[in-house]
């Protein structure tokens, strides 16, 4: 059964960075910017929600000297999988096996029989029972998961409508500072204006942020796989305001 999920009573937190910008005379002349007083309000708005569906996605591999003996490891292993997954009320629709690849093995001692399968579940409360018995498998490799929410679209445009109030309130609140109100909306956008201060003159345009490489993650856990993570969604808007 599908279990729908709505934003009443869901913890929502909203960051908001803005900045009050000026036009110099120095700048007035730069063709892609506004020739009158503007500020720039970056606006987002989060939230995470249980998740009600899910896929996994993983590949089946079989290796023999044998090119049928390894193929007909992968197909049991393929039976059983959509064994499986019937008995716990996943629809056949809902499991995807592509063809299968032949690869002679690199030390051509023989083949490498792999297909990739992919399981929706639109019942989340199914997913222990689905995953746990696939990591006990033999022939089973690359595993990976992805959660997800059948309210994902609803929510994303409520997140939008946030991130948007909360740039214009925070407009105000600069402008208010700076002894001015904010006028109408001269620009709008979806995603965060990059580069901003070096596209003003603020920052030389040779001028590059860098930082360190995160360490490569280990491997994760067969257990991890079992638990069911929550979805995060987010939306960020840039505004430009005029100022009257």
């Amino acid at each position: 059964m599908l279990r729908s999920h709505t934003t009443t009573g869901v913890p929502m937190k909203t960051r908001i960075a803005a900045a009050l910008l000026t036009v110099s005379a120095s700048l007035s002349q730069a063709a892609e910017l506004p020739n009158y007083p503007f500020i720039h309000a970056n606006g987002r708005a989060e939230i995470s929600v249980a998740s009600d569906e899910a896929t996994l996605d993983f590949e089946i591999v079989a290796s023999d000297a044998n090119a049928e003996t390894a193929a007909a490891t992968v197909g049991t292993r393929a039976g059983e999988i959509k064994a499986l997954a019937a008995s716990i009320g996943i629809a056949a629709d809902d499991v995807t096996i592509a063809d299968p690849r032949r690869d002679v093995r690199k030390d051509g001692t023989g083949w490498d029989i792999k297909v990739g399968v992919r399981i929706l579940v639109r019942d989340i409360s199914v997913w222990a029972a689905l995953v746990q018995p696939v990591l006990g498998m033999q022939n089973i490799e690359g595993l990976a998961v992805d959660f997800g929410s059948t309210q994902r679209h609803q929510l994303e445009m409520q997140l939008l409508a946030d991130a948007v109030q909360d740039a214009k309130v925070h407009a105000e609140a600069l402008a208010k500072g700076a002894g001015r109100k904010v006028g109408a909306v001269a620009g709008i956008s979806y995603a965060p204006v990059k580069n901003l201060s070096t596209s003003m003159g603020f920052v030389e345009s040779d001028f590059r942020y860098t930082r360190d490489r995160a360490p490569a993650s280990a491997p994760r856990p067969a257990s991890e796989y079992l638990a069911v993570q929550a979805v995060k969604l987010q939306q960020q808007v840039d505004v430009v305001y005029r100022i009257k």
